[in-house]
């Protein structure tokens, strides 16, 4: 249509633009830059910067994502400014950006390549006593001289006590092990987290206040500084650690060298009792509203962030991949493998179900370790699993909340089905600013 106006030499009067359909309206409104150039429809520009005259192809809508495609790879998975300016350079058609976003978001290489992992709304862990809940997370230092590579670090998310083991690696026996001689001989067995990271940042910083000549025996120097960590008052808390899980304030060595000795207390038993207890139940209470408060404020300024929309049974994702198999950093960081959402697992609503869309183990997963797939489903579905079928649990950080032993489901795989919201790649409207 555009080509016989052009022959024309001239527009449609008033009336049968109006007629004409929205698309071409578009383009006719560029009318005084089309060119007839080799039996070709181009539009004439200038470029801004360098004030050289080009001329671009009309680009036809069965074309586009064509020429989307091809300057895409070309450019090496380049951004949507990258990739529009190369396009720009040859071709043209009417809202060129809006349209190469919607391709760029298509683009299965982009989306795994993306190591970005979504944001789900924070669900922070709720503790009201020591032990009740005890973190724990391997911190490795990177330094391949020393005899031991790793540090197990374990805190109490109530108290915030903290034990620090030097470890040689990181297998499960080993942190088994730990844990059993350092905490669960001591104070009986609690329930296991994750979600240490703040200690292993104050950790590190720790370690590297040593000299560097400290540095080299630094497992030597390790209870020191937990010691030191464990009786300095916490700010999420307002107490030390120690106090909390002792109920008294330990008598340190600077204690001793500098000649400051509490008065000590004389108290028979029932005297001893009745003053711990209401020393503990007012520290406890107090600690409580301190957590609860900072809870609260991390809560908000996390969800400001929190851009990961709720999955729903049947959709599509793909799992976030922390075996990079020898690739280092060149490993995309996701498993181009799709899954299918089974359930939603919880009351959090951040934790899901999830199995190879072929067939397979099962997973349950935090949100955060999931991501929309955009690739096209395949027909080859697997039978549900057997009942004895063995569900593997795994917990990706960062998680914030515990997973309950819900029962595999029984009907089957659910229908595949991609989504079809409107609001795609926008976060809930409860978490927009």
């Amino acid at each position: 249509m555009l080509r016989t106006y052009m022959k024309r030499g001239a527009l449609p009067d008033a009336p049968t633009r109006k007629a004409l359909p929205e698309s071409v309206q578009k383009w006719l409104k560029q009318w005084r830059r089309f060119q007839l150039r080799d039996g070709m429809l181009c539009r004439e520009v200038m470029d801004a910067r360098t004030h050289e005259i080009y001329f671009q192809i009309l680009c036809p809508t069965e074309r586009r994502k064509e020429v989307w495609q091809r300057y895409h790879e070309a450019a090496a998975h380049a951004g949507v400014e990258k990739t529009l300016s190369r396009i720009r350079r040859f071709f043209y058609w009417p809202c060129m950006e809006g349209e190469v976003q919607e391709f760029q978001l298509g683009c299965a290489v982009c989306s795994l390549r993306n190591r970005e992992a979504p944001r789900a709304p924070l669900h922070p862990i709720k503790v009201s006593y020591p032990l009740e809940v005890v973190a724990l997370d391997f911190l490795t230092l990177g330094r391949p001289t020393d005899r031991y590579q790793n540090i197990l670090v374990m805190t109490d998310l109530f108290t915030h006590y903290a034990w620090a083991v030097p470890t040689k690696d990181q297998t499960a026996q080993t942190a088994v092990h730990a844990l059993w001689a350092h905490v669960i001989q001591t104070f009986g067995c609690p329930a296991g987290n994750g979600g240490v990271e703040r200690l292993n940042q104050t950790l590190l910083h720790m370690l590297r206040t040593l000299e560097a000549e400290k540095q080299q025996r630094w497992p030597e120097f390790l209870p020191e500084l937990l010691q030191a960590y464990n009786n300095t008052v916490h700010g999420a808390t307002g107490y030390a650690p120690s106090y909390l899980m002792f109920g008294r304030h330990l008598r340190q060595p600077v204690d001793v060298n500098l000649g400051v000795d509490p008065e000590p207390l004389c108290h028979d038993l029932k005297g001893w009792v009745r003053d711990h207890y209401q020393k503990l139940s007012f520290a406890y209470e107090m600690t409580r509203k301190n957590k609860n408060s900072a809870a609260t404020q991390n809560k908000r300024v996390y969800d400001k962030r929190a851009q990961a929309l709720p999955l729903v049974p049947g959709e599509r994702v793909w799992v976030k991949d922390r075996d990079r198999q020898g690739q280092g950093k060149l490993h995309p960081g996701w498993s181009p493998e799709p899954h299918v959402v089974l359930e939603r697992v919880g009351d959090t609503g951040v934790v899901y179900r999830v199995r190879p869309e072929k067939g397979g183990r099962e997973k349950v997963l935090h949100r955060n370790a999931l991501k929309l797939c955009i690739t096209p489903a395949t027909d080859n579905y697997s039978p549900a699993p057997e009942d004895n079928q063995e569900v593997q649990t795994l917990v990706e950080p960062p998680f914030y909340c515990v997973v309950p032993n819900v029962p595999a489901l029984q009907d089957g795989l659910p229908d595949l089905r991609r989504s079809t919201r409107s609001n795609f790649g926008q976060p809930p409207a409860r978490y927009r600013l």
